[in-house]
């Protein structure tokens, strides 16, 4: 008996062992996939892509890897990434699939990338900080916001066009926006807009969308958003802090997702520094570069392609628009056409359109360095 004994109790050991084994096989955590030591420094973001999926970012600043989970699609990236110096200072290149790509990070507030994020069609993505929590803290979610929606889509028949505009979001929980377009329509067709010709009242008492905002109980930097008339709830994404805010709509499956930075009272010796993007062009092409803005206005910039065919560069003037006091812009540039960059502290999103016929040319968002 005493033999049968041990020799069941042996077995059930073994099964132990076993069933211990297969769990630690099967852990699917990020961070045990990168091999990240516990003393290394992650940080976690979550946003949207151009194709209006929702994505998680993890990175691992100590050993500078990334990894990415789409929650839409189910898809996975993950990689590596080098910090580049000089002209283009502190932006992440990334290489995947023998293609070059971009990011930029402002640590713990937000992630701008054009790097893979689990679906070939992202071409831009855009994350704020997963560890915040406005349940019980929404004072810098409130305000106006200048925002441009990040999209391959055409507008009007073309993808010559955007469409960007001013939104309004209440301390009650609700929500109103104006919607306006830019492109080659410019000078001709109803509807469309300059941000420096732009000169409605703030805050908006009515427009084209209005709608209710939460947040979420369970991902707190998250926002369930509504829209009135249209069935169903939209994630938002907010970053806020007493000096920058971003405000991140992601507009489902095939729509992309609304970008703003809130309205501030600036000038032009407020925004001097520099600042790195990524950016998108409108042939789908990826880029990155920096502005750096002197306390009078102007502008020296660096840009670099994932074509690598070296750093480009120029000069430009800013000028404030009449009644958003936070967007400049300039108008006619020779190498870049007609620019439009909304500033609120830390973080900057950009628009361009060409000199020559008012089309869309690229957009991107990055922040300060």
């Amino acid at each position: 008996m005493k033999t049968n004994y041990f020799k069941l109790l042996t077995l059930l050991m073994v099964i132990v062992a076993l069933i211990g084994s297969c769990k630690k096989d099967e852990n699917t955590d990020p961070d045990d996939n990168n091999n990240n030591d516990p003393t290394d420094v992650i940080k976690a973001y979550s946003g949207s892509g151009s194709k209006g999926d929702l994505i998680t970012f993890s990175i691992n600043q100590t050993n500078k890897t990334y990894s990415v989970h789409n929650e839409t699609t189910g898809n996975d990236d993950n990689g590596t990434y080098t910090v580049k110096t000089g002209d283009l200072n502190n932006i992440y290149e990334v290489t995947a699939s023998g293609e070059t790509f971009f990011a930029v990070e402002l640590s713990d507030k937000i992630i701008a990338a054009n790097f893979p994020t689990g679906n070939s069609e992202n071409d831009i993505s855009f994350g704020v900080s997963s560890s915040l929590s406005y349940l019980n803290n929404s004072a810098n979610i409130i305000g106006d916001y200048t925002w441009i929606i990040m999209t391959n889509d055409e507008i009007d028949g073309s993808t010559a066009n955007k469409v960007w505009g001013v939104m309004t979001v209440n301390s009650d929980g609700t929500w109103i926006k104006k919607n306006y377009k830019g492109g080659s329509g410019f000078s001709s067709n109803t509807g469309y807009l300059a941000p420096n010709d732009f000169s409605e009242t703030l805050p908006l008492t009515s427009g084209d969308e209005q709608g209710t905002w939460e947040v979420n109980g369970t991902h707190e930097e998250r926002l369930n958003v509504t829209i009135n008339g249209v069935v169903g709830t939209l994630t938002g994404y907010v970053y806020g802090d007493a000096n920058s805010s971003a405000f991140l709509l992601d507009l489902g499956t095939g729509n992309g997702f609304l970008l703003g930075v809130k309205n501030t009272n600036t000038n032009i010796s407020n925004i001097a520094g520099t600042y790195s993007f990524i950016d998108v062009a409108r042939d789908g092409s990826k880029g990155a570069g920096n502005y750096v803005i002197s306390s009078t206005g102007n502008v020296s910039w660096n840009h670099i392609t994932t074509e690598g065919t070296g750093v480009d560069s120029g000069t430009f003037d800013f000028t404030q628009c009449p009644n958003l006091k936070n967007v400049y812009y300039c108008e006619g540039d020779e190498k870049l056409g007609n620019i439009y960059g909304v500033i609120c502290g830390d973080i900057i999103i950009h628009f361009l359109f060409k000199k020559d016929d008012g089309s869309f040319s690229s957009y991107g968002a990055g922040g300060k360095i």
